[in-house]
């Protein structure tokens, strides 16, 4: 085996090659099986690549290991997918749009739909509907978190079933831009009024985003987690099993008038030529997206982020919130922004500020000993600073 890093990049390569759909790699061997699994996994697509993985001929008893984590896939989806539903129904009894994002909506683009792994319930409702939707999924046995850093969603757990529902108010996290926060706010009532029926199943349809409305939010999707520790190889692969199907050309002018409106076009383009240089997307369906010309080194550059992140930046622990740029004072604004997100009420007063600070720091370095995490402080500012070097000519945090 080489050393550590060029065999990640060999295990790269080898996930790309199943994710295309190509014939088993010339270099792989037996023993490389569980590296690639398990690489597999951390990226979030080792569903989609079943029938490339089979056709592999790998290891009988690793297979049968993977196989049996394929179905685990299947039945957790269709276990969201029926209490999705049932929730819907609750909320629409008592006269509560809504709207299903991500999870069963994005998977029926899928071959497979039921091999895209998904943990979570999202559903998006008018904030004047918040807080009864709130109420609703509690008496339905939810929990509410005492304390909650997204602004734009409510987190519920509902232990017995060991489902986690997040409830949308908005689609992201607040961003640098407060014209734009105010844009993506702006949008989220017509994007509930205007979901369309989507059948999951036979005899299950659901409201999901209309098509426009579904690929900007798959978009900002992506981008809060971008700049907040990075996203991974999954989120990427919705992107382009969208757009396998052909988009609907009326809706294409709508779409781009959202991308530009919330400065994502740099962002749009180079996530869509990844698509097309390294998971085989088709370039003629996706063209319209191209709103910029893309080096390939951004695009390569944007491929190594991905696959050092992993799926919502699990793989990386020295990743923190990006910054606008790289020096002192911007990685101190976007540790500022990261307190002022955990401490939504007390950091509204400027005299608190010095205590949060250090309420923040503290907990963070707690964190990453809780988790056995091997980073330091200085591990995390490189990180951060070669991060928000890379996004400066992605310019999402630019005003």
């Amino acid at each position: 085996m080489s050393n550590p890093k060029e065999y990640q990049k060999r295990i790269n390569k080898w996930i790309l090659e199943a994710v295309n759909g190509s014939e088993r790699p010339s270099d792989i061997e037996v023993q490389d099986f569980a590296a690639l699994y398990a690489s597999m996994r951390v990226q979030g697509v080792y569903g989609p690549v079943y029938d490339t993985l089979k056709n592999w001929d790998p290891p009988e008893d690793m297979f049968r290991f993977y196989e049996k984590d394929c179905r685990g896939v299947v039945a957790v989806n269709y276990r969201l997918w029926f209490e999705t539903r049932d929730i819907v129904n609750l909320l629409n009894e008592n006269d509560i749009i809504c709207a299903v994002l991500k999870g069963p909506s994005t998977a029926m683009y899928y071959p497979v739909p039921e091999l895209r792994k998904s943990g979570d319930i999202d559903i998006m409702v008018l904030e004047s509907d918040m807080e009864r939707a709130i109420e609703l999924a509690q008496k339905r046995g939810y929990t509410a978190p005492k304390l909650s850093y997204a602004p734009h969603e409510v987190g519920l757990t509902n232990s017995q079933k060991g489902i986690l529902l997040e409830l949308h108010r908005g689609m992201a996290d607040e961003l640098s831009d407060p014209g734009v926060n105010e844009y993506l706010q702006s949008l989220c009532p017509a994007m509930v009024s205007a979901a369309v029926g989507m059948e999951i199943i036979d005899g299950m349809t659901l409201p999901v985003l209309r098509e426009d409305y579904h690929a900007f939010f798959l978009l900002i999707h992506m981008v809060n987690h971008f700049v907040r520790k990075g996203f991974g190889l999954k989120l990427l692969a919705d992107w382009k099993y969208f757009f396998d199907e052909p988009f609907d050309a009326a809706l294409e002018d709508s779409l781009l008038d959202m991308i530009k409106t919330a400065k994502i076009q740099t962002f749009t383009s180079a996530v869509t030529m990844a698509c097309v240089k390294y998971l085989g997307a088709d370039y003629e369906k996706m063209k319209f997206l191209c709103l910029e010309e893309i080096s390939d080194e951004t695009v390569d550059e944007l491929m190594n982020e991905v696959f050092d992140s992993g799926e919502f930046g699990q793989i990386d622990k020295s990743r923190m919130i990006l910054a606008e740029g790289s020096s002192f004072a911007d990685l101190f604004k976007a540790f500022h922004g990261e307190m002022k997100r955990q401490h939504p009420e007390s950091s509204k007063y400027v005299v608190t500020w010095p205590f949060l600070w250090i309420s923040t720091y503290v907990g963070f370095v707690r964190n990453n000993k809780k988790l056995g995490r091997n980073t330091n402080t200085a591990k995390v500012v490189e990180s951060a600073r070669k991060r928000s070097r890379f996004n400066e000519s992605l310019k999402i945090l630019k005003k």
